[in-house]
């Protein structure tokens, strides 16, 4: 009974452990999609539609067994034949929510492709969840009797911290909307340096890795200079290789991308840092962690992007001195 009640407290109908492994599952399925593509099409060689139909393809299924393994579990009744015939249709309705959206969005109303995938995105993220746990699985309960995993564990012990990287996303989106910013518009954060120093420097890493060129010396600054160390000292971020999930003529998208991403973990690690330091689990936690992301530094300063790493690491190392002088 105490844990049913425990279950039940902590977990509602939208917000339990079958519903956050599934958002888990789904991206990283999201993440192959876009890495495999970009495998076949910039590093391969492969044309633009068959790198687009295989990457799909394999993201859908990596969902599947995604889904099954860590999602469902044991708690599928479908047979195997029924799952893969309803997990197929699945997959033809998941290309025609792009199509529609494609010639929805971009034809029509003229808007930007990107827009037109993160509509799509969306709604076949809501779509599959529905129809995998209905048709392809056939789960005969509810969400919320589920006991709960690890990954909801884990989210549950950080869950202002996690809220605060989504307030932190939805504050950054609501800003893009504003300014018709990527992905819900053409215009870029490429401002300053951004625009004339960092975004060629990107650029040019981009070249090098897809053409397997050395990093060690570039001639295309003035008379040749050092490459190693403007890789060191601006494009060393660990999520800097995020860039080679776009194409690129669109590093500035890649770019505008990066710097909403290192927002969104500022305000996760500051938040993690006030819930460590301090003992704290509330509401203020994920208020704090926001404004910490939003501040005058950021807001004036973002087009320096690799210090923006700074912002993220600055929490964890003032946590990890303290652990040091506190613990030992």
């Amino acid at each position: 009974m105490n844990n049913a009640l425990d279950i039940n407290t902590k977990t509602n109908k939208f917000i339990n452990g079958e519903t956050i492994s599934y958002t888990l599952m789904s991206a990283i399925s999201l993440f192959v999609l876009f890495a495999l593509k970009q495998i076949l099409k910039v590093f391969l060689g492969v044309a633009v539609a068959p790198s687009c139909i295989i990457a799909f393809t394999v993201a859908s299924i990596v969902s599947f067994f995604l889904e099954r393994k860590f999602v469902f579990g044991k708690k599928i009744l479908a047979s195997n034949t029924k799952q893969i015939i309803f997990f197929i249709i699945r997959v033809a309705v998941n290309f025609g929510f792009y199509k529609l959206a494609e010639f929805g969005f971009y034809n029509l109303l003229d808007m930007p492709i990107t827009f037109s995938w993160f509509i799509a995105v969306i709604t076949s993220f809501l779509f599959n969840y529905v129809y995998d746990r209905t048709l392809v699985f056939d789960c005969g309960y509810e969400a919320i009797s589920v006991k709960q995993s690890r990954i909801y564990k884990v989210f549950f012990k950080n869950r202002y911290v996690f809220l605060s990287g989504a307030l932190a996303l939805l504050c950054i989106s609501v800003l893009y909307i504003i300014y018709s910013t990527f992905p819900f518009g053409d215009t870029t954060v490429m401002r300053m340096d951004l625009y004339h120093q960092y975004g060629p420097l990107f650029a040019e890493l981009y070249d090098r890795i897809v053409e397997h060129k050395s990093l060690l010396y570039s001639w295309t600054t003035g008379g040749g200079s050092s490459f190693l160390g403007n890789y060191l000292n601006y494009l060393s971020s660990p999520l800097s290789f995020l860039i080679f999930l776009f194409d690129k003529e669109d590093i500035s998208l890649a770019i505008t991308f990066l710097v909403a991403l290192k927002c969104i973990l500022s305000a996760t690690t500051f938040s993690y840092y006030l819930k460590s330091s301090f003992g704290k689990d509330n509401y203020y936690v994920s208020v704090f962690g926001v404004l910490y992301a939003f501040s005058a530094y950021f807001l004036a300063y973002y087009w320096n992007i690799m210090w923006l790493d700074g912002m993220i690491m600055l929490p964890l190392i003032a946590l990890g001195i303290e652990r040091i002088f506190n613990k030992g």
